[in-house]
């Protein structure tokens, strides 16, 4: 049954010749339409060589998906050309443009992520080169000092040295491009949403100019991890390199000289204050400055303000450190006695190299809290962002008009709890009442107590009192962006001309939101916003009432769908209606969500792989330069198993500390990300912190690096003590 144009009730038997399944989140409903021929249709319809609207394909090559701004202005230039072709008695809407706009911003957190994550691992990489080059410069000292002892200039050692990490580096990242293709052909399928399969092939292109920039980063990583210890290779003496004793001695004089081990460094401390706290504060100002400006700007700026305030607050922990290790080591005599304090000793004693070791290990772990607290966040952002825009669990939209005995109807259905009714707005210029100021507004009429029932109010921790103060004749709820700009309070009145007529609102309640409506908290954003009335007072200005939507609280979430289905078979056939549910909404955005955990599970997982890696790289060298060491102590009666928990100690301060500190860096950060990202979506979400994620990283972090120090050291000390003091010495 239907309705021809001229109004006439007509039926018609159609054989259905296909069904049609939605992939992708069209603007319409394919489960409510029908495809007919367009002469067919025409026909039946009675409406000879008139269509509705046109649907018009873009060539290709307007289209670049690594430039989507360019994309965007590329459609929306065609649109206004076939805008003017065709006059302004048509509607001409750019919906690639607008749906390439949304896609982009909704990658601007993920963008952040993978920019968040490639810099730790740069700089990851560049502290495991450097570890390596110190332990292959400390492996070939005797190799320097013959070198130097021939007439090898320093000039040549420094070249040497420096082209070996050179030529590793630019074979690494060959190595490293080859094994990231085969990974991202290997995991496309896992990590590409299942709807964009049989698109892989064109959308993981892989360009000559990101091969070039790979290998170029690997040549980077490996110039600055090498620059230091082929200078310090050069500048050894050949006495010092071929007389390991001597070289000893020496360096434990200039520590005992010049370094107190135990004393804090107070310039570090200040200097990661001063820039934390600037950084951060020039970050919030940005945020609240260019809060209606390129956002791909912002971000861009706060992930770079996201790295300094990181690498900052792990300097303060570096300036503590010595005292850090003198508590841990306290906290750790409880069990172990003395071997905690010889522990200590020796981790202030080889100061440099254990800070090496916990630098990496902090920004290993800051980068894995970091991601998974903005990931979790990011979730429960969604959430909220659904929920303040749909306003409660099912909205009637309403095509046309509806009458306002349509919620007697409602009152019927089985699963409804309360209901809210909201009128069609009228678009005003509202202002002061001298019209100093004004903005540009639509007014909503509702029900006040029916709005607080029905609504999301609590979720957003709203007054419930507040608004029911707008059930006064004449009174308004505005937002706080528009009664700031303004420059009105509680108790104000706004002006605003409708029908001919100059009216009045006082102002009763001024909020930041108001689930389903248009409210802000800024007052860049309080043009095209919303303000709120009674019934009662809307029916004064317009005269009657008529409903755009109708927002519905169901007795519990199980309703909901039984509730759907019960609205459209009671209204549906006498009303022209689209019913959405919050549920509807979560279920879009749920792939999204899952394609995000499924890239941040796999960040993580490459992340933990790079923190183990780093922490057996560490840890052998540690081992392997205090071979000396180890048979001095066991030429002194003491145990292998000793040796071994001396080294695993260590080891597990050091990890500790680094954990600790990754993880306060890591909340600040996102606390202040959070802070930022709150003010542009208006949102309020908190940091999301799971214990058992917080465990797993601290099992990660700790345990690798305690049994390797032990088994390393156990097994270096069981050889015989004479042959490795002199293995030692000859090194």
């Amino acid at each position: 049954m239907f309705y021809d144009t001229l109004g006439y009730l007509r039926s018609l038997t159609l054989k259905v010749a296909g069904i049609v399944r939605q992939y992708g989140k069209l603007p319409a409903d394919m489960n409510s339409v029908i495809f007919l021929d367009l002469s067919f249709s025409q026909e039946i319809f009675g409406a000879e060589d008139e269509i509705n609207f046109l649907a018009i394909k873009i060539r290709p090559e307007l289209i670049d998906p690594r430039d989507v701004d360019r994309s965007i202005r590329n459609i929306v230039g065609l649109a206004e050309r076939i805008q003017v072709c065709l006059g302004f008695e048509f509607t001409v809407s750019p919906l690639k443009a607008q749906i390439l706009s949304a896609v982009s911003e909704g990658l601007m957190f993920q963008r952040m992520l993978y920019d968040s994550f490639a810099s730790i691992t740069t700089i990851m990489a560049v502290l495991l080169v450097l570890m390596i080059s110190l332990m292959n410069i400390h492996d070939r000292l005797r190799e320097i000092g013959i070198l130097r002892a021939i007439g090898a200039s320093r000039i040549r050692i420094f070249t040497l040295y420096f082209l070996e990490v050179l030529m590793i580096g630019t074979f690494g990242g060959i190595i490293g491009l080859f094994l990231g293709i085969s990974v991202h052909y290997l995991l496309k399928d896992m990590i590409l949403p299942s709807v964009l399969h049989k698109y892989a092939e064109n959308l993981l292109v892989i360009r000559i100019e990101t091969l070039a920039a790979g290998i170029l980063i690997g040549l980077l990583i490996s110039m600055i991890g090498g620059l230091y210890p082929a200078i310090k290779a050069s500048f050894i003496p050949p006495r010092e390199a071929l007389q390991p004793a001597a070289r000893r001695i020496k360096l434990l004089e200039i520590v005992e000289k010049k370094i107190s081990p135990e004393a804090i460094d107070s310039r570090l401390i200040l200097l990661g204050l001063g820039v934390a706290g600037s950084i951060s504060m020039i970050a919030v100002m940005l945020t609240t400055m260019m809060i209606s400006s390129n956002l791909r700007t912002l971000i861009l700026m706060l992930f770079s303000a996201v790295l300094i305030v990181i690498a900052s607050i792990i300097l303060i922990f570096v300036g503590f450190f010595p005292k850090i290790v003198k508590f841990m080591s306290i906290v750790f005599s409880s069990i172990f006695k003395t071997l905690s304090r010889i522990a200590g000793r020796n981790i202030l004693r080889y100061k440099h190299r254990s800070i090496i070791l916990f630098f990496m290990l902090s920004l290993v772990v800051a980068s894995l809290f970091t991601i998974s607290f903005l990931a979790n966040t990011q979730i429960e952002a969604t959430e909220h962002s659904i929920k303040l825009g749909i306003g409660a669990d099912i909205v009637i939209y309403g095509r046309e008009p509806l009458p306002e005995n349509i919620t007697s109807q409602l009152e019927q259905i089985i699963g409804i709890e309360t209901y809210c009714p909201i009128t069609y707005p009228i678009s005003v210029r509202i202002g002061d009442v001298v019209y100093w100021r004004t903005a540009y507004v639509k007014i909503y009429g509702i029900d006040p107590e029916n709005y607080t029932h029905t609504t999301y109010i609590e979720d957003f921790n709203l007054d419930p009192d507040g608004i029911a103060t707008i059930n006064g004749n004449m009174s308004a709820m505005i937002s706080k962006g528009l009664a700031e700009f303004l420059d009105v309070g509680i108790g104000d009145r706004i002006r605003f001309e409708y029908g001919g007529k100059t009216y009045l609102l006082n102002i009763t309640h001024i909020s930041p939101k108001a689930p389903g409506f248009a409210f802000t908290t800024y007052e860049s954003r309080a043009q095209r916003t919303d303000i709120l009335v009674s019934l009662r007072t809307f029916r004064n200005i317009t005269g009657n009432i008529w409903f755009s939507r109708i927002l519905i609280k169901v007795r519990s979430r199980s309703y909901i769908e039984q509730v759907v289905e019960d609205i459209m078979s009671t209204l549906g056939n006498s009303y022209d209606i689209q019913v959405a549910s919050v549920e509807e909404y979560l279920e879009r955005s749920e792939e999204a969500l899952k394609f995000l955990e499924k890239i941040v599970s796999t960040l993580l997982s490459f992340a933990i792989f790079v923190a183990i890696l780093g922490e057996m790289l560490s840890v052998m060298t540690a081992v392997k330069e205090r071979t000396w060491e180890i048979g001095v102590l066991r030429a002194i009666g003491a145990r292998r198993s000793h040796v071994a928990l001396i080294f695993m100690l260590e080891a597990v301060m050091v990890s500790i500390i680094g954990f600790l500190a990754g993880f306060v860096a890591a909340y600040i950060v996102t606390y202040e990300v959070s802070y930022m990202m709150n003010a542009i979506g208006e949102l309020g979400i908190s940091i999301i912190i799971h214990g058992e994620t917080t465990m797993r990283i601290f099992l990660i972090v700790v345990i690798p690096t305690a049994i390797l120090a032990y088994l390393a050291s156990y097994v270096l000390s069981g050889k015989n003590i004479a042959e490795t003091i002199a293995k030692a010495e000859r090194v």
